[in-house]
This record gives C-alpha cells, sequence and structure tokens, in this order.
C-alpha cells in the first residue's frame, strides 16, 4: 500500500525532486540493452517513477513505450510537466500490487528503490505483478535496502516485518520501508533468474554511524 508521506511530506513539499537518471540505472540499462537491434519497438516500466528523471533517459536511450507508475499525485503531475516533450512516456497512478497492464508486455521493469518502501506482504505481491507483466527474457531491475543500512540497525520490529525510516528527509513518524539479507532477497526472487546481485555499502567517513546499504539485482524471466 502506498504511503501517503512520499505525496504529503516528500513531493508536496518540494523534496526528492530528481531532473538526472542514477547512475545505476544508466549503466545497467546500456549494458544490457545497447546492443538490442529492436529496442525501438519494445515497452519498459518503472514502478515509483517519481517526478520522472529515469523515465526521461529511458524515452531518450530509445524504447518505444515507457509507462511510469507512481502513487504520488504531486509527483505525477511534476512529472507530466518535466516530460511534457516525451510523447512515448505514459504516467498512471497506481498500487503496485495491482498493475493495470497485461500480461507479458515489457521487455524491462525498473524498480529504483521503491517497492522496498512497502510491507513484506504487499512487495511479495508486487513481485508477482513484476513477473506476470514482463515478456519471457524481459528483465527485472531492483534495488531493495540491505540489513546493513544503519536505519534497520536503529528501528524497532513491527510483527509485520517492516519497518520504519525514521529521520528520511525530516519526516515525522518516517517511511516505511523493508530490509533484507541475501538470503532473503534470493528467496523473494525465486521466480526469477538472477543474473547480478550486488551488496553496496556506503560508509559516511565522518559519521561511521550511517553507512547506507542496497541490493542491487538484476533478474530474467525465462519462460
Amino acid at each position: 500500500m502506498f504511503d501517503v508521506n512520499w505525496n504529503n511530506a516528500i513531493y508536496a513539499k518540494n523534496k526528492q525532486i530528481n531532473k538526472y537518471p542514477y547512475d545505476w540505472v544508466v549503466s545497467k540499462v546500456h549494458a544490457y540493452f545497447r546492443v538490442e537491434k529492436l529496442i525501438n519497438k519494445e515497452s519498459a516500466l518503472e514502478l515509483g517513477s517519481g517526478t520522472g528523471n529515469n523515465l526521461s533517459f529511458l524515452s531518450e536511450f530509445g524504447f518505444k513505450k515507457i509507462f511510469g507508475i507512481e502513487g504520488s499525485l504531486v509527483a505525477t503531475k511534476l512529472a507530466r510537466n518535466f516530460l511534457k516533450k516525451k510523447n512515448n512516456v505514459i504516467l498512471k497512478n497506481f498500487d503496485f500490487v495491482n498493475l493495470p497492464m497485461k500480461d507479458n508486455k515489457f521487455i524491462l521493469c525498473l524498480d529504483r528503490g521503491s517497492i522496498t518502501h512497502n510491507g513484506i506482504n504487499d512487495i511479495k505481491k508486487t513481485f508477482e505483478e513484476v513477473y506476470r507483466v514482463l515478456k519471457p527474457g524481459g528483465y527485472f531491475f531492483s534495488s531493495m535496502f540491505s540489513k546493513k543500512h544503519y536505519q534497520y540497525l536503529k528501528s524497532k520490529k513491527y510483527k509485520n516485518k517492516t519497518f520504519s525510516f525514521e529521520d528520511i528527509m525530516g519526516v515525522n513518524g518516517g517511511i516505511v520501508a523493508s530490509f533484507f539479507d541475501e538470503k532473503e532477497i534470493r528467496k523473494l526472487f525465486y521466480k526469477f533468474e538472477i543474473l547480478e546481485i550486488i551488496h553496496e555499502v556506503n560508509t559516511w567517513h565522518h559519521n561511521k554511524k550511517k553507512s547506507t546499504a542496497m541490493w542491487n539485482i538484476i533478474a530474467k524471466k525465462n519462460n
């Protein structure tokens, strides 16, 4: 279920207004699709498209159609303005657990740290939806929080294994998030073939108590 704090406490207050794609997205899309001869006939999907920074890149890269699913109405309005010259980008406001797309539609589903901002039950449902809408041979690029993240280490555990991102961008009450170890990541991706699984830990050397940690996963739907 979409956390309304993203709409009311972040995007509505002009926070997280990104204009440029994440470097991991750029490098991995280029690595896996640079030799795709039919890329201009394929469609891509981003879950948690925010203000459109990654969608803009996917459009320029050459995908025929790009769909962005976002829970925040404010973010979507900002994205429409940012992407007004990108005629091949379609924006929709839906929950990830019930995607309004047909089966086997996309060659790529991108999740740059959005699915992980849900409870575990909704994450599992979302993974089922991702598998459904991907074409056989399609790719799932996902970034998920690691249990090595300092926020996990200081958070209180709830019964549904969901945690509160307590001080993200000054949001009172925190932002919903779930964190995983490698075994749990592999279990989440059980339907996919994992091509890459990279554990990225960044330590703030001026404050070593704040180490951020993510799993960056490239997976493939084989059938």
